[in-house]
C-alpha cells in the first residue's frame, strides 16, 4: 500500500471511528463506509491492531472491533466549520484536530515501539528512508539539527510545509544542500505526522513546533 493510502486510511480512521466502545463492528462494515479505493480489511486490521483500545474478537470467521462510527455534523454546521477555516490562517487551521485528539507523541513512545513505527515506514513502497540513510553524515546530521533548533513533534502546534522547514535548513546550512526527499523522509522516521500529501511534494505538511525563538528571530529578520 502505497504511503498517500496508508495516510490516507489512518486519518480515516481518526476521523471517523470512535474506540472503546460496548459496540463491535466488523472490518467489512468498516469497508463499506470508507471512500478510498482499493483498501482490503486486512489493511483496516492491521491499523486497528496498532491503535489503543482496539480489542479484536475473531467471530464467524470475521474479526470484530470496539469501535463505533462517529456521528456526521449536519450540512450547516459543516459549511460553518467550512468557513470559519477558510477566514483563518493556514498554520492554524483547524483540521490539525483532524489527525487525532488522542495522538501520543512519537517523543513519548517506548524505544519498541518507535522501532515498530521505523520498520512500518521503511516497508511502504513509497518510502526512499534506505537511499537518504546511504548519506549517514546528513542522515544524522539532519536529526540533531532539528533537535537543536527547537523542531520538534507536536499535536497542538503549528503545521508547516516541507517548503518552509527546507528555507530555515538552507538559511543556516547553506554548503550543505540536502533533497526534499531526505528532508521528509527524516521527519517520517522521527514519528512527525505528515498531511496534504496529494500535493507536490514541498507542500507536504508536518505537525511541529515552531523552531526556537531566537533562530526564528534571525531567520526572519534575514529574509528582509
Amino acid at each position: 500500500m502505497t504511503f498517500s493510502k496508508r495516510n490516507d486510511l489512518e486519518e480515516w480512521i481518526n476521523n471517523n471511528l470512535v474506540v472503546g466502545t460496548d459496540n463491535t463492528i466488523s472490518s467489512d462494515e468498516i469497508m463499506g463506509k470508507i471512500d478510498i479505493k482499493n483498501i482490503s480489511s486486512n489493511a483496516v486490521n492491521w491499523f486497528l491492531f496498532n491503535k489503543d483500545g482496539t480489542n479484536p474478537v475473531e467471530e464467524n470467521n470475521q474479526v470484530l472491533w470496539n469501535v463505533s462510527l462517529k456521528q456526521k455534523d449536519s450540512p450547516v454546521e459543516e459549511n460553518n466549520e467550512k468557513q470559519t477555516s477558510e477566514n483563518n490562517d493556514q498554520q492554524s487551521n483547524d483540521d490539525i484536530s483532524e489527525i487525532s485528539e488522542k495522538q501520543v507523541l512519537f517523543s513519548d513512545l517506548t524505544d519498541q515501539e518507535k522501532k515498530v513505527y521505523r520498520s512500518r515506514i521503511e516497508k511502504l513502497e513509497s518510502n526512499t528512508i534506505q537511499e537518504s540513510k546511504l548519506d549517514k553524515k546528513n542522515w544524522i546530521g539532519l536529526r540533531i539539527w532539528l533537535t537543536k533548533k527547537g523542531f520538534k513533534d507536536t499535536t497542538s502546534g503549528l503545521r508547516y510545509p516541507l517548503s518552509k522547514i527546507m528555507n530555515y535548513y538552507n538559511y543556516d546550512k547553506p554548503d550543505k544542500p540536502i533533497t526534499y526527499e531526505m528532508l521528509r523522509d527524516r521527519l517520517i522516521f522521527d514519528g512527525f505526522i505528515e498531511t496534504e500529501t496529494d500535493r507536490s511534494l514541498e507542500n507536504h505538511y508536518f505537525n511541529i513546533s515552531n523552531p526556537s525563538p531566537k533562530y526564528r528571530a534571525a531567520f526572519i529578520k534575514s529574509q528582509g
